[in-house]
């Protein structure tokens, strides 16, 4: 009796409009990422963002094949630099921040472009003597600039694919 009682008010929701989150399943979102393609003088930035996007689309279950994906998703690096803070007393640098500045544009598999944004990112690192490790702490600061963007792009390319559907 319980169970049908569930169904019932199950059925009268779904049947006025509202929606159940997660019984949604006429839009699904799965990405084809192009060749990242940078401006910038350092050529591992594109290879950087390559795989910190395809990793960060595959957590979500929305990295797909070519054949079987729903968007195309094109990223572009404009540029990267750094702001680099130096201490007064010993006029050494301590610490810098990583900015990027990058455009991604979605085409839909008809190849029309439906959604595109630009952002820039920007993310802290320290630096020391070491320079090795000054130049991990500098990437792992990318990759995390990057990560941080990816959400954000999400968050806002859902809502925007949700709400205009």
């Amino acid at each position: 009796m319980k169970k049908l009682i569930y169904l019932t008010v199950f059925i009268i929701i779904s049947g006025c409009g509202y929606k159940i989150a997660g019984f949604n399943d006429n839009k699904t979102i799965k990405f084809y990422i192009e060749p990242v393609k940078s401006d910038n003088i350092d050529t591992s930035t594109a290879s950087i963002t390559q795989h910190v996007a395809e990793n960060f689309f595959i957590e979500y279950g929305e990295l797909s094949s070519y054949k079987e994906a729903t968007f195309f998703m094109n990223i572009m690096i404009h540029d990267v630099k750094y702001d680099t803070i130096i201490e007064s007393s010993t006029k050494e640098a301590l610490s810098s921040d990583i900015i990027a500045t990058m455009d991604i544009v979605i085409n839909n598999a008809y190849g029309e472009e439906v959604f595109s944004w630009s952002t820039t990112t920007s993310e802290p690192f320290s630096i020391g003597s070491n320079i090795s490790q000054s130049i991990r702490n500098r990437q792992v600061a990318f990759e995390k600039s990057l990560k941080d963007a990816f959400e954000l792009f999400r968050i806002i390319f859902n809502t925007k694919i949700y709400r205009d559907n």
